[in-house]
């Protein structure tokens, strides 16, 4: 495989005009320069669209790809498609980097020959906290720390070798556009990779509470999108090795049913009968404050279960 640039950056941006010029200036500030930066506009109706002809004008490195809606998992890969560097990462439209971050993970990865380098990186809140995310950084992509949350699925600090995607044939399902970072993820794992990394963080995450992510507006399709990723992992992790894990994934996945008010109850109650059965409740013991407001969804149906959970999730966050 030949390769253009040491780095390929592509950004997914939908409506990200009030933090992407931030984004962007971190990008040309960049200490690595063999770079290409791929702005991948998901059909912006802001002002995006005219941000990213702009930054192409000033910089050649920069390129911009304006195409029809289809969320971000196809932006992921349309980037994924033109992408010509050696190793390809993405940057979220609302966050932004340090100077020297792809300088550092490229330098990581060249050392070490690596196939992946997984970094830490900062929550930026709008309240003005910054606070260093410590996150875990392993050796080795294991697929119950995955599923157990302990290692995030963010795409933006990993750096990935770009033929490991063709080579093991990887793609972003069309239409998942909620967790689909932790699917590739979650198939790397099954791959003998090669993995390095960079505890320094120079990554920072912009959280923005009651902002407009998908993570903050669930809904039923949302709901169905984890669970066509839940359904991936109960048929392609292994049960014996990952039991306990895959039933925690499932109950994360139960919650995100409950979060989303448009969900059908009887939808709903066919999921947890057929993937949740009272014995595993048995069999796992995970006595997580999740595990019980789920089966409490199963004693008391998922209208109460729902207010339970709200009045807890207020508490929680208040």
């Amino acid at each position: 495989m030949t390769y253009s640039y040491k780095v390929s950056i592509y950004v997914p941006i939908y409506n990200a005009e009030h933090y992407l010029i931030e984004c962007l200036d971190s990008l040309r500030a960049q200490t690595l320069k063999d770079i290409e930066v791929l702005l991948i506009d998901d059909g912006s109706t802001d002002n995006s669209k005219q941000i990213c002809d702009q930054y192409t004008a000033i910089d050649s490195r920069f390129r911009v790809f304006h195409k029809s809606n289809g969320g971000v998992a196809s932006a992921r890969q349309y980037a994924l498609n033109i992408a010509s560097g050696e190793y390809i990462i993405s940057c979220d439209a609302d966050d932004w980097v340090e100077a020297t971050y792809y300088e550092n993970m490229y330098n990581v990865a060249k050392a070490d020959d690596a196939d992946i380098v997984m970094s830490d990186f900062y929550y930026n809140y709008n309240d003005g906290r910054q606070v260093k995310a410590n996150t875990y950084l392993p050796q080795q992509i294991n697929s119950g720390d995955i599923l157990f949350g302990k290692l995030k699925g963010y795409l933006w600090c990993k750096l990935i070798k770009r033929e490991i995607f063709a080579k093991y044939e990887l793609s972003f399902p069309k239409g998942i556009n909620n967790h689909e970072d932790l699917l590739i993820l979650l198939k790397l794992s099954k791959y003998p990779l090669k993995v390095a990394n960079l505890s320094d963080a120079q990554y920072h995450y912009r959280r923005i509470k009651n902002g407009t992510s998908l993570t903050n507006h669930i809904t039923f399709s949302t709901f169905k999108q984890v669970e066509f990723i839940n359904k991936y992992v109960i048929n392609n992790i292994e049960t014996e090795k990952y039991g306990k894990a895959i039933f925690s994934y499932t109950v994360g996945t139960a919650i995100i049913g409950i979060r989303a008010v448009d969900t059908p109850s009887l939808y709903y109650k066919c999921f947890i009968r057929e993937n949740l059965p009272m014995i595993s409740f048995v069999k796992y013991r995970v006595l997580s404050v999740n595990a019980l407001i789920v089966l409490c969804s199963r004693l008391f149906g998922l209208q109460f279960t729902r207010y339970i959970y709200s009045v807890f999730y207020k508490i929680i966050y208040k």
